[in-house]
């Protein structure tokens, strides 16, 4: 027992280590690095489902778009109320996906997690000019036509309205829930003559995946997290009443 408490102990710190390396990673705008982190976090704990939702984004950041497509699917399968911004994921993979090659990655240029905020976005601005400045670089006409390059993705990335069409494309107000396996008529979704315990709950309630690459979702020795259990809660409450909570 203390053999296998020991090596529980030792997976979890050695997951949430890496977890906080690649974020720091993620940060810096180092995404390969951070791909590795996750990578091995998920090789202590192949279904760890939060490592695994990371590894989707870092794909999307490293222009591997379809390789992150297929993960975030994976995510949503297992759970789609993992995070509320699960869809978003979703669609800017799509999104990306389907642009022509060769299209300019304004964030992988500026080294910027695709989910920056606005402050985040003008501090890594301010440091790139700084750094990328034409009489810190000898001013020569790479580095001009650089630092040019670098006001174009700040003004663009700062208009909310282009950037949300960059991200999203044609995704931003499309619905993406790619764990319905099956379409139902409106009809035939409620049966009032079932009592509510005898109704089976979404697959993702046991934690199991309906997928060939994951068979079930590791959420460590605690189980999902509180917010999550009362997500879920709520959930079952709005779908089967107070009774069947």
């Amino acid at each position: 027992e203390s053999g296998n408490e020991s090596g529980n102990e030792s997976g979890n710190e050695s997951g949430s280590a890496s977890d906080g390396e690649q974020a720091a990673h993620r940060r810096r705008g180092d995404f390969e690095a951070a791909l590795e982190d996750v990578n091995m976090a998920l090789a202590l704990h192949p279904k760890w489902c939060k490592a695994l939702y990371r590894r989707g984004m870092l794909l999307l950041e490293c222009g591997r778009y379809a390789e992150a497509l297929t993960e975030l699917k994976v995510v949503q399968r297992a759970d789609p109320t993992f995070d509320d911004e699960l869809e978003d994921w979703l669609r800017r993979a799509h999104c990306w996906l389907a642009k022509p090659r060769g299209e300019v990655n304004y964030y992988r240029f500026m080294r910027l997690p695709m989910d920056c905020n606005k402050e985040e976005l003008r501090k890594q601005y301010h440091r790139l000019c700084l750094l990328w400045h034409p009489d810190k670089s000898g001013g020569t006409e790479e580095s001009r036509q650089r630092f040019e390059e670098l006001q174009q993705a700040y003004r663009f990335l700062a208009d909310d309205q282009r950037r949300a069409e960059y991200d999203f494309g044609i995704w931003r107000d499309k619905i993406v829930r790619h764990h319905a396996k099956k379409r139902e008529k409106v009809k035939d979704s409620w049966d009032d003559t079932a009592h509510a315990d005898d109704l089976a709950l979404p697959h993702w309630y046991d934690d199991s995946l309906l997928d060939e690459k994951v068979e079930c979702i590791y959420w460590g020795a605690d189980g999902p997290p509180a917010w999550l259990q009362e997500k879920r809660k709520q959930f079952k409450k709005k779908l089967f009443g107070a009774e069947a909570v």
